[in-house]
């Protein structure tokens, strides 16, 4: 299976679809206009590309943000559906896991990029190494 055939995108390839910045990706996704990433292992996360494909059609048909936002909601929702079509073929300890809280915890309304200490400041120099600042 190629790249382009595959039914996710890492980030750099959904950036590449959408012609956004790595920022305004983020900011899309926060405010619920993109569907937020997958976790595809522990350090990696992929889009699902199709969502992605729906988002730039809305946009090309000239809907509204709150329009996309609705198309996103429901996109996101439609990955629950998901789940029953390989029940069979899951162990039943990731089943539990998967209903329980991993579905839950991708809905575009908790899943936030932002800092998680807004009010962090940069350190201030040591004065002992750069003299009086």
């Amino acid at each position: 299976m190629t790249q382009s055939e595959s039914p996710l995108s890492r980030k750099p390839e959904a950036l590449h679809l959408l012609k956004i910045s790595k920022s305004t990706l983020h900011v899309h996704i926060n405010e619920g206009l993109i569907g937020p990433p997958i976790q595809i292992s522990d350090r990696a996360v992929a889009f699902v590309r199709s969502e992605i494909m729906a988002v730039i059609a809305a946009q090309i048909a000239g809907c509204s943000k709150e329009e996309i936002k609705t198309l996103v909601k429901s996109l996101v929702e439609q990955r629950q559906e998901l789940l029953p079509n390989f029940t069979n073929k899951l162990p039943e300890k990731c089943l539990e896991e998967k209903e329980s809280t991993r579905l839950r915890e991708l809905s575009p309304d908790s899943f936030d990029y932002r800092l998680k200490n807004p009010t962090h400041r940069t350190p201030t120099p040591n004065p002992s190494i750069f003299g009086e600042v």
